[in-house]
């Protein structure tokens, strides 16, 4: 086998990885924890409106499951904030809140 053919065949799953990878299903927003301490709510809520609503501008006291869920996926993945990932921490508050906001 020749170098070129090893380097070919070495790399040609690094595309497909990468769309698959694109293409993975978003995380599901879940259920509300019947657990869940008012603040985690509260803090999910406040992340929402400090992270989010500079730019976004989201009434969360009127979410449907479809914003709360199109809201989730963008932290949830990372591409939400711009400016830098929310630590896990933060995502499970947001998921919290969305998740028992939109169940009520």
């Amino acid at each position: 086998m020749t170098l070129r053919f090893r380097l070919l065949t070495a790399f040609s799953a690094l595309p497909v990885a990468l769309i698959l990878g694109a293409c993975a299903a978003p995380a599901d927003l879940g259920s509300c924890p019947t657990n869940v301490e008012a603040a985690t709510l509260t803090a999910g809520e406040q992340a929402i409106q400090s992270e989010c609503n500079g730019c976004h501008g989201f009434n969360t006291t009127q979410l449907d499951l479809g914003t709360a869920q199109d809201i989730y996926d963008k932290v949830e993945t990372g591409d939400m904030p711009p400016r830098a990932p929310l630590s896990d921490t933060e995502v499970e508050e947001i998921r919290a809140f969305l998740a028992c906001e939109t169940s009520q």
